[in-house]
């Protein structure tokens, strides 16, 4: 179990990348997990088109970096260090900022155990001001939980999401979030993953197209409910 000046050493945390960009405004804290092995919830569609792992292949640095993080989300004081990370973070930055941490450009909520240390995490630092970002298809682990107010959770579902965690997701109340091939038909793939037509009946569908999630917006507007965007 490594140390908190082992996680010190170890540890990678980026602050923007192509899609979540340091705006005048905005800026992020990302931490990510190797992609697919630490995604028990990914559907056969999900690693398929699995966006992380191009980045693992592409760059040699990627997956080391990542596995090395995935070392320290093992640790007990792993809540402990994130929290303290962010709360430096935030109190040295030079500029006022909304500070939003995404988990998980890459990876997911691989046990309960660790999903528990995320949801600390984000309570640890409400008074900072900072939002908590995950879309996740771990479903299962935050099943019945009371979310912080920080934090931000958005069901990740592509058209082959077992219809067990539709209901899943409908019965928490959850945001969606989806990707498909052909944004000009989002609707109609959608509304085959019954009972999810009923909710699009009910909240309509909020399509997305852009490149800067900080300049976008829309995942952080709790009124858009159920968010399409074209698998890129």
């Amino acid at each position: 179990m490594l140390s908190r000046e082992e996680i010190a050493r170890r540890i990678y945390v980026s602050e923007e990348n192509l899609k979540l960009q340091r705006t005048g405004s905005v800026a992020w804290l990302i931490f990510n997990l190797p992609a697919i092995v630490t995604c028990p919830g990914a559907t056969e569609h999900c690693k398929k088109f699995c966006y992380a792992r191009k980045a693992e292949n592409c760059y040699p640095d990627c997956l080391p970096a990542r596995k090395r993080n995935f070392e320290c989300s093992r640790s007990d004081c792993f809540r402990e260090f994130m929290t303290d990370y962010i709360h430096g973070k935030i109190r040295r930055a030079r500029k006022k900022r909304q500070w939003r941490v995404r988990i998980h450009e890459s990876g997911d909520f691989y046990n309960q155990e660790y999903t528990d240390k995320w949801l600390g995490i984000a309570e640890d630092c409400i008074d900072t001001g900072a939002d908590f970002w995950a879309y996740t298809k771990s479903f299962r682990f935050f099943d019945g939980k009371t979310l912080p107010p920080n934090f931000k959770l958005l069901a990740s579902v592509w058209d082959d999401t077992p219809i067990e965690d539709i209901k899943l997701i409908i019965k928490n109340g959850w945001r969606i979030y989806t990707a498909v091939t052909d944004p000009t038909n989002m609707e109609t793939v959608l509304k085959e993953l019954d009972p999810i037509s009923e909710l699009i009946k009910r909240y309509g569908l909020t399509g997305c197209a852009c490149v800067n999630c900080s300049a976008c917006g829309k995942c952080g507007d709790d009124s858009a409910k159920i968010i399409a965007c074209e698998i890129h």
